[in-house]
């Protein structure tokens, strides 16, 4: 084998190794592009907080939780008003422009029957928020019952 050859053998070697090196670093924060959950718990609200949402769930077939969006200061207003010992909780969803899950989370209002607040979040503008109402069992973080899918809002 010539000298030549040999030469072009190691530079390719480099090369390959070299955009291995880079590309392997890539491709693991790729797969973990969705951040950890993210739990918060409400404080202090109005009992009208909802009046400035720009969606509201609530009512059957979950009875006893009310919740809605705020999309100025991107906050989540929930109301629990059912003593059942369960926690209402607001489950949500933030996706990028291209789709793909961004965040999640739960705002979680544990303070008792006849409570509501707010948890102020801060998302990326013109990203996607969808949210659902679930009942929540706080001691071991087990979503009950949950009602229909709320979507089609904008931070």
């Amino acid at each position: 084998m010539g000298s030549t050859t040999m030469f072009f053998r190691r530079i390719f070697t480099v090369i390959a190794l070299s955009c291995a090196a880079i590309l392997t670093p890539v491709a693991a924060s790729t797969a973990s592009a969705v951040n950890a959950f993210e739990w918060n718990y409400t404080t202090d609200g109005d009992e009208d907080g909802y009046i400035n949402c720009t969606s509201v769930a609530g009512g059957q077939p979950l009875s006893g939780i009310a919740g809605c969006f705020h999309p100025v200061g991107d906050k989540f207003w929930v109301s629990d008003y059912q003593r059942d010992g369960l926690s209402a909780a607001l489950y949500w969803f933030n996706y990028n422009s291209d789709g793909t899950m961004y965040r999640h989370g739960a705002c979680v209002e544990k303070r008792g029957t006849g409570n509501n607040g707010w948890c102020n979040k801060d998302f990326r503008e013109g990203s996607e928020i969808k949210f659902k109402l679930c009942f929540l069992d706080v001691p071991t973080g087990v979503f009950g019952d949950c009602g229909r899918l709320v979507s089609d809002m904008t931070a």
